[in-house]
């Protein structure tokens, strides 16, 4: 073998490898570059190895692989120029802080937003999320520790999922913190409000945790934020997307691009999006209403049971409310799902929260409810308007009176 035969093979194989490397061990701009080298080492290679003496009869293979070549390297020019900008955008919204509602924001996520670990003392675990500190103890409730009650307050328990622990935002703007603000300034007196929200709960799971902290915490009012996807049975994911119609690439590519790249990512979130649009892929309301008769049996049951208990050890019912940061037009999805829930729960004797002004408020407004096209919970002005909702319906329909009244 002469030296430029074998220049021939250990380059190239050098040059596979370190792409490869780049692929498995960096990320952005590099696994875009590495991926560009490798497939374009292999293809050079497939082509220049190619005998002399067969040239003539592999001429027709050898312009296709030239051609090749240039598309694959136009793709990954464009790629690169993408994640350049996406890059950009990025470290302009980390120097400026912009909001979560901004363009720039929808198009990447600022990386002091993603996901990243965090070390609280007494937590059970703890993480930043949009920059928001989300802690959570041995029952999955954002505070440290047990909860202890204080029999020098008056106290209520909201009961909930992620939407009511609020993940999304700070732990003060989350509607429990906030209505306890707006109680203690229209009722003038000393009061708490216990948080037991925790993310990934449906109605069966609530009813455990009402079960378990009810008649420790002995509050006078117990409060459900019903959120949509309670139907669903217990710990189920919010929805499993069947993932039709995957992009045709090979899972070796596909990930790399997808979890190490701005440009993958963008590209593979807008791919879903727009699949779950036109009904190929499920969606939220898709995974609810896929078996409602059965899931709308089991949620009511709950809710009895949770009623239940709470006239027991309270004396009074549930306060319920429908919480819906996309509330939609009349006889849409959301909105059926929202007055199934609620005649379920007048049903059960729950106290409803009516939400009739809310829907013909905001829907179809264009006010953004929800935190960001990155996290789907509601925002803090939703919560907020949750909490004003909440706290006028205790007060004005005397639930919860001033003592000194």
């Amino acid at each position: 073998m002469n030296k430029r035969t074998l220049n021939h093979i250990i380059l190239p194989v050098l040059a596979v490898a370190l792409g490869i490397l780049l692929v498995r061990l960096a990320s952005g701009v590099l696994v875009i570059l590495g991926m560009w080298l490798v497939f374009l080492t292999v293809l050079l290679s497939a082509k220049y190895l190619m005998p002399t003496i067969f040239m003539e009869r592999y001429r027709f293979v050898s312009e296709k692989i030239s051609t090749l070549a240039l598309v694959l390297s136009s793709v990954f020019v464009t790629m690169l120029a993408i994640e350049g900008i996406l890059w950009a955008i990025a470290k302009y919204d980390s120097h400026e802080k912009v909001a979560a509602s901004t363009a720039a924001a929808a198009i990447v996520m600022p990386e002091e937003w993603k996901e990243r670990p965090a070390q609280v003392p007494g937590a059970t675990r703890a993480n930043y999320w949009l920059n928001k500190l989300h802690i959570y103890n041995s029952d999955g409730f954002r505070h440290i520790g047990d909860y202890v009650r204080d029999d020098s307050k008056r106290r209520i328990v909201v009961v909930g999922d992620s939407l009511t622990y609020g993940v999304g935002v700070a732990a003060e703007d989350a509607y429990p913190a906030v209505l306890e603000g707006i109680l203690r300034r229209k009722l003038n007196t000393q009061l708490v409000v216990y948080n037991l929200g925790v993310p990934g709960r449906q109605s069966e799971d609530i009813v455990h945790i009402a079960e378990k902290w009810v008649p420790v915490l002995k509050p006078e009012i117990v409060i459900y934020g019903i959120c949509q996807n309670d139907f669903l049975p217990s710990l189920m994911p919010q929805y499993e997307n069947n993932m039709r119609w995957e992009f045709p690439l090979p899972r070796f590519i596909k990930k790399p691009l997808e979890t190490k790249t701005r440009a993958g990512n963008l590209f593979a979130d807008r791919y879903n999006r727009l699949l779950m649009s036109l009904g190929i892929r499920n969606d939220f309301y898709t995974d609810i209403l896929r078996d409602i008769g059965n899931y709308q049996e089991r949620f009511a049951r709950d809710l009895y049971r949770l009623n239940a208990l709470v006239t027991k050890e309270t004396g009074r019912p549930v306060t319920a409310m429908v919480l819906d940061q996309f509330p939609g037009e009349p006889h849409t999805t959301s909105d059926r799902i929202t007055r199934l829930a609620e005649r379920l729960a007048r049903e059960a004797d729950m106290d409803v929260v009516p939400t009739d002004d809310y829907y013909r408020k905001y829907a179809g407004s264009g006010v953004q409810l929800y935190v960001n096209h990155w996290e789907g919970h509601p925002n803090e002005k939703a919560h907020r308007i949750f909490a004003e909702m909440i706290a006028e319906h205790l007060v004005s329909h005397t639930v919860l009176r001033n003592k000194s009244e």
